[in-house]
């Protein structure tokens, strides 16, 4: 069990026993024996093996508790009681963003039970009962920790009694040759499945990747750019389907320095690359040079398509000439190359648009962009709970449906076919 990766979900609002009461349900606990583990002023925690949970106990300093707890969960649970407003939840919701830094995405408004049943779709709030939002927590905890357990099953099959190849990794290497991915990557390829090839991985901050997958033909870069805040760190998270970059608001950049993580997804081998904001008009030019180099470094000579990360709904003025800075930092022709990725999908989905209704809404210098890049657009959702993995491969369909992309730059080539 100590293997297991915990869940970190927090509570606040409601009343002492609907908080217990939600506590008990998400451990799966008998309400009447449950103990915290740690009681302090101003808040108790619970858990078991593979969740910890944090009830905040006075809502007039929650923020400021929550905060002081030092790490970002992954779920917030927003407790509401009888006779709420739906303007003073919305209000909540974005209060709690604003001083916490809280991902609007991470947080779940949960009605009371007397609230069960009842009809909330017309409010601009998305609503959750507390079956539903314990059954989101139980989902997530089980993606966590699916692909330990689904290795170590595949795995078991392969080994000899006799040999006892993890006790002996020294003794006889020819006869364990067929456990070396390095030497007989086609064999291997053909035993491992798609959820044991995607714990085949390494990232870097400095330098390049290490060779994870079979052949260099088959890798692809998928590079993260676009300004501070629009999302890129959380949207490679969700590419990679784990914690691998470092994702917060702030209204001052969180990455200062590129990052590789290799994977296969979707049965393309990847290399996602976060950035720091190149646009940025305040850094010097020296520090963009360094950004763009170390990002080519990283990219090797594989293909490259870029990912131009923009927040829907929001077009900021330095974003309308942002084609020509990428053209400015890469190369000419990058546009061939890139596909504009929206995150903040689930805003879209409470005003009932689509991304076609966006997109055919949007501003005239945004649909220049948009046409540039010969209207290749997806739109994520980066959910920790919610996130659909329909959006990834359709990630992936637009990266090979690209056209071939003549050599122009020297970390460049076709794009996979």
């Amino acid at each position: 069990m100590s293997d297991k990766k915990k869940i970190s979900v927090i509570i606040l609002g409601g009343g002492d026993s609907s908080r217990r009461d939600l506590t008990a349900r998400i451990l799966e606990r008998d309400g009447s024996d449950l103990q915290p583990k740690e009681t302090e002023d101003k808040h108790e925690k619970y858990g078991n093996d593979t969740c910890e949970v944090t009830c905040l106990l006075n809502d007039k300093t929650a923020h400021e508790n929550i905060k002081k707890l030092n790490q970002q969960p992954d779920v917030c649970l927003l407790l509401l009681e009888d006779g709420f407003s739906t303007d003073t939840v919305q209000q909540q919701i974005d209060d709690l963003h604003k001083s916490t830094g809280i991902h609007k995405e991470k947080i779940r408004v949960v009605l009371p039970l007397s609230h069960a049943g009842k009809d909330h779709s017309s409010s601009l709030c998305k609503f959750h009962t507390m079956e539903e939002v314990c059954s989101e927590v139980r989902k997530l905890t089980e993606d966590t920790n699916l692909k330990p357990n689904n290795k170590r099953k595949l795995d078991s099959p392969q080994q000899q009694p006799d040999q006892q190849p993890e006790q002996q990794p020294d003794q006889q290497p020819e006869q364990q040759s067929d456990q070396q991915p390095d030497q007989q990557p086609d064999q291997q390829s053909d035993q491992q499945s798609e959820s044991e090839q995607s714990e085949s991985q390494t990232e870097t901050t400095d330098g390049r990747p290490s060779k994870v997958f079979k052949t260099e033909e088959e890798r692809v870069n998928l590079v993260l750019l676009g300004m501070t805040g629009t999302g890129k760190s959380a949207t490679g998270n969700t590419i990679l389907r784990d914690k691998h970059f470092t994702s917060r608001p702030s209204s001052n950049p969180v990455t200062t320095e590129c990052k590789a993580v290799e994977r296969e997804i979707c049965g393309t081998a990847v290399r996602v690359i976060d950035t720091p904001d190149i646009f940025d008009d305040e850094i010097s030019d020296e520090v963009r040079r360094e950004h763009v180099k170390r990002c080519k470094d990283l990219c090797q000579s594989e293909p490259c398509v870029y990912l131009l990360v923009m927040q829907v709904g929001r077009f900021t003025d330095g974003e309308r000439d942002i084609m020509t800075k990428l053209e400015r930092a890469v190369g000419e022709g990058v546009h061939k190359q890139t596909i504009i990725l929206f995150t903040c999908g689930e805003e879209l989905q409470r005003a009932e648009m689509t991304l076609e209704d966006f997109l055919d809404s949007c501003q005239p210098d945004l649909k220049r962009i948009i046409e540039k890049c010969n209207n290749r657009c997806v739109l994520f959702e980066n959910s920790p709970v919610l996130t659909d993995p329909k959006q990834v491969e359709t990630l992936m369909q637009t990266v090979r449906e690209m056209p071939p992309i003549t050599r122009g730059h020297d970390h460049s080539r076709c794009i996979l076919m």
